[in-house]
């Protein structure tokens, strides 16, 4: 319940993996309240994980930045990255949850924002590459993404920032056959009249 700091470089990134490849493990989880700790990830390589970044319910901290990392061979057509609720009546100042400059590739895995509008999570995707990443057909279109949230029309909410990423070469493969494949990029749920996307490729 305490912070996080994970701070590698550019030419000498901090990485995370299992050894044993027939026995992948659980990467970081982020789990109980402490509203004056910080969660700052930088420059970190996330591979051969079942679950590099999760965040169980209730998981307030004061700030959330995951930047300049890299996330891949991540293949449990499941979330990689998971990120539940963060009560809103226990902690009412707003976490800027950052998640910029960061690389997701070659998965069979996306990302699962619970709840991508909330009162005190000012969510912000900016300048990411999400490229060749796949996702097998068996549940909701919706969540046949590489980033799936829930978004409803609350006007107290905070709304999520997405700007300048890119999505490429992403795809959903039908469980009936391989050989019928959709585009992937993001998908939403709710009750949200509106999605604000800005210059993204």
């Amino acid at each position: 319940i305490g912070g996080l700091k994970v701070e590698g470089k550019a030419n000498n990134q901090v990485r995370f993996y299992s050894l044993n490849s027939s026995e992948e493990g659980i990467g970081i989880n982020i789990t109980g309240d402490n509203s004056a700790a910080e969660i700052n990830i930088q420059y970190a390589v996330f591979s051969s994980l079942i679950r590099p970044l999760s965040f169980d319910n209730k998981w307030y901290r004061k700030q959330v930045i995951v930047a300049n990392s890299q996330f891949t061979n991540i293949n449990t057509n499941d979330a990689a990255i998971l990120v539940a609720n963060a009560e809103y009546l226990k902690n009412r100042e707003t976490i800027p949850f950052i998640f910029e400059e960061n690389l997701f590739n070659d998965n069979y895995s996306n990302i699962n924002i619970t709840s991508l509008s909330a009162h005190n999570i000012a969510y912000s995707f900016n300048n990411n590459v999400f490229c060749n990443n796949s996702y097998y057909d068996y549940r909701g279109r919706a969540k046949n993404n590489v980033i799936y949230g829930q978004l409803d029309n609350d006007a107290d909410k905070k709304p999520i920032q997405f700007e300048n990423n890119v999505l490429i070469n992403n795809y959903t493969f039908h469980d009936e056959s391989d050989l019928v494949i959709d585009f992937s990029g993001i998908g939403l749920e709710g009750t949200a009249q509106e999605f604000v996307a800005k210059n993204n490729y």
